[in-house]
């Protein structure tokens, strides 16, 4: 094996070594956020619906992300998106509520299916395209792509 070879196989080592840990953190289904960590301002439990859902589903991509990790070892971006993830689902709890209210609504009206789409986009493009580092920062992008489509719909 010349050294490349075995520089390389030493990298995907380690790679899986810090996976396989990584991946045991997200090995049951993500916990809602802990109600004793509401937002103090917050009394809706739709908006407390909403800031699990946004949680879950970043997690869920998190997990994915370590999943992807594993399958392409020599892409090494996909680890440090999951960590980044993880820290934006640890931020939910402190996206303003009026921002979490738009957010709960876009689900629930016409644009429901636009909406998930555009954040499902938006989660796979943290730590590759996006400059998201914060849940606050996801949500307004994603609110941004909503009512743009929105406005466009009401032009037609």
């Amino acid at each position: 094996m010349s050294e490349i070879e075995q520089e390389q196989a030493q990298r995907a080592e380690s790679l899986n070594n810090a996976v396989r840990g990584t991946m045991e953190e997200f090995s049951t289904k993500p916990q809602p956020i802990n109600s004793n960590r509401r937002h103090p301002r917050n009394e809706s439990s739709e908006i407390d619906d909403a800031r699990d859902a946004l949680s879950e589903a970043i997690l869920e991509t998190a997990r994915w992300r370590l999943e992807k990790a594993e399958q392409f070892p020599n892409e090494p971006r996909n680890t440090p998106a999951a960590e980044l993830l993880k820290r934006i689902a640890a931020s939910v709890i402190d996206v303003p509520d009026d921002l979490m209210r738009g957010y709960s609504e876009a689900w629930h009206d016409e644009m429901a299916s636009q909406t998930s789409e555009t954040q499902s986009v938006l989660l796979r493009d943290i730590g590759f395209r996006s400059a998201s580092d914060t849940a606050t920062t996801l949500v307004e992008h994603l609110m941004e792509h909503v009512d743009d489509a929105r406005s466009d719909r009401a032009r037609r």
